[in-house]
């Protein structure tokens, strides 16, 4: 046993309880701590300590919010702010995966059609809800991106971003998915106004529903709420592609929000494989190569969760899907493996999005 007690450190800079221990055990302990930023305090003892955490295989990293100029979404004259995005690829490709194929949903989608009461009419986001580039432009994000390339061995990886929305209480209940294989298939949102057991004892209830709102004027927040995190969901996945892409060890990984609204993740080598492959066999055209969506809306008044015991109120979903995908294709909605959700309270989501296009598919409206 190594004795507690007060030492100098040694020529290499390591204390002396962990310069008689191998390199394979300090990785050991190293590889316990996970945590991003302590594991990147670490590196800067020594230069052994440096050489040895870089191995570690594990890593879960918080993206802190940033002081950005946000966007309030009851503010409906806000105006993008000035800013200067670097002139490269990365920000050429957020242009083209992002920002191009949201005008194109919010200039197509809207041609009226017949559509329960609480549905018509719905209004185009203005976009100017969130900042979908404030956190990645940040100081701190960029030097922690690379920073984290430098973990060569990575194996596992998990990453928390914060939402880009502004202005949207955190008691608001919504959550969305998104399915894809290589390119993106389907996001779904899913808000409904109050969550309750089924013996009608009260769980929780929407923040906006409190505010006895009108319908009409409660799903326009949704939509609008919903288009945003489909910003997100977007950007989520353009990060997790360049992980698996630039770490050739990779198992799993997955791009959570912070507020547990959603989270893009893949796991399993062979899936990770046949991604970088492809992504690897795209041409640059291929890469910014935008595909035409479809949205579909629907509205349930009364959802009964057999399975996870709730019960949920005033039910609205949002579904964007590839144009070039057959209508009514909703098998990956109803097959979703519940014990793969992180808790309860996106279990009982998942739950809901399969009773939904289970029983209730009539009351999905395309946008057309």
């Amino acid at each position: 046993m190594f004795p507690f007690t007060k030492t100098m450190p040694d020529e290499s800079g390591d204390c002396a309880s962990f310069s008689h221990l191998p390199d394979e055990i300090v990785l050991q302990i190293f590889s316990k701590l996970i945590d991003f930023k302590t594991l990147c305090v670490c590196k800067l003892v020594s230069p052994r300590f440096n050489q040895i955490v870089s191995q570690v295989d594990t890593i879960s990293y918080n993206a802190h919010p940033v002081d950005h100029p946000r966007f309030n979404i009851n503010t409906s004259d806000s105006t993008l702010p000035d800013s200067t995005l670097p002139k490269n690829r990365v920000w050429s490709l957020i242009n083209d995966i992002v920002l191009k194929p949201i005008h194109l949903i919010c200039s197509t989608l809207f041609t009226p059609i017949r559509l329960p009461a609480i549905l018509l009419n719905p209004v185009s986001p203005s976009l100017t809800h969130a900042d979908p580039v404030s956190v990645y432009q940040s100081e701190s994000f960029l030097s922690a991106v690379k920073s984290l390339h430098r973990f060569t061995r990575l194996k596992s990886l998990r990453v928390e971003v914060p939402s880009s929305l502004k202005g949207v209480d955190n008691r608001c209940l919504f959550k969305w998915k998104m399915n894809f294989v290589n390119r993106i298939d389907s996001y779904v949102f899913l808000s409904p106004n109050l969550i309750s057991d089924t013996k009608g004892v009260y769980a929780c209830r929407n923040v906006y529903d409190a505010e006895e709102q009108e319908d009409m004027v409660l799903s326009r927040k949704k939509w609008d709420i919903g288009m945003d995190c489909f910003q997100d969901a977007v950007l989520r996945r353009w990060m997790l592609l360049d992980y698996i892409n630039h770490f050739p060890l990779l198992e799993d990984v997955s791009v959570n929000d912070t507020n547990k609204r959603g989270r893009i993740s893949v796991s399993g080598g062979r899936k990770i494989a046949e991604l970088r492959i492809w992504l690897n066999s795209l041409s640059e055209t291929t890469q910014n190569r935008i595909d035409r969506p479809r949205a579909s809306v629907g509205y349930v008044p009364l959802l009964e969760l057999p399975v996870s015991g709730y019960v949920m109120k005033g039910v609205f979903l949002l579904l964007v899907e590839r144009d070039d995908l057959p209508d009514n294709n909703f098998d990956s909605f109803l097959n979703i493996n519940l014990n793969d959700s992180e808790d309860k309270k996106e279990s009982a989501y998942n739950e809901a999005i399969m009773e939904i296009f289970r029983k209730h598919r009539e009351r999905i409206k395309r946008l057309s």
